[in-house]
């Protein structure tokens, strides 16, 4: 007797924990945005710039670029 009301009370556990698992869940809050960074020229284009040849590195990007961040420390320019 003992052993089929634990058996049931199994059986309920599993099928609420399937259920909620089912609902729909809160979404997290966003985390504030941080400010739009700004862009550096790169030196080897600085001329062609100030030439007319190019327009300015924040025309030349899309509205969202794909930023990578950088894991150790930011690269320079020119270097693999």
């Amino acid at each position: 007797m003992w052993y089929s009301r634990l058996m049931k009370t199994i059986g309920f556990c599993a099928v609420v924990v399937a259920l909620g698992a089912c609902t729909r869940q809160t979404p997290i809050a966003e985390e504030p945005r941080p400010e739009a960074p700004r862009y550096q020229e790169s030196p080897m284009l600085r001329d062609r710039v100030e030439s007319g040849e190019l327009p300015p590195v924040e025309e030349r990007l899309p509205t969202n670029p794909y930023v990578v961040e950088p894991v150790e420390s930011v690269g320079e320019y020119g270097n693999p």
